[in-house]
């Protein structure tokens, strides 16, 4: 599959740098090339400059990536999901329109109820 870069932020969410093979020079080593590729992509994004990162193989990320938004990380314990934060992380998924029907559903529920009690 080939390296990624996986960068750790401070607040534990974390960045994944893949790079493109199209990008290698010819005859190029692979450790060189990946070093020239992960710099660059590290400098163009001031949050992860001066970050810690491990460089792994891609096959040791998360198969699943239903939930890409909740991977956590800390530099050499490798990527977890956090399904603690599911909850919030969906919530902020949705659209003003989601959550306008949510709320009228919501609402609809409560006339319904209060009708059936009197």
């Amino acid at each position: 599959m080939g390296k990624v870069r996986v960068v750790y932020r401070g607040d534990k969410t974390i960045a994944i740098i893949h790079p493109a093979p199209k990008s290698r020079r010819p005859k190029e080593p692979e450790n060189e090339w990946l070093e020239r590729v992960f710099t660059r992509a590290m400098q163009q994004d001031e949050g992860l400059i001066g970050r810690p990162y491990d460089d792994i193989d891609a096959s040791e990320l998360p198969q699943d990536r239903t939930y890409r938004g909740l991977w956590r990380g800390e530099k050499g314990n490798g990527i977890r999901i956090a399904m603690e934060e599911k909850e919030a992380w969906e919530e902020s998924l949705k659209t003003p329109a989601q959550k306008e029907m949510e709320d009228l559903k919501f609402r609809l529920t409560q006339l319904e109820n209060l009708i059936s009690t009197n």
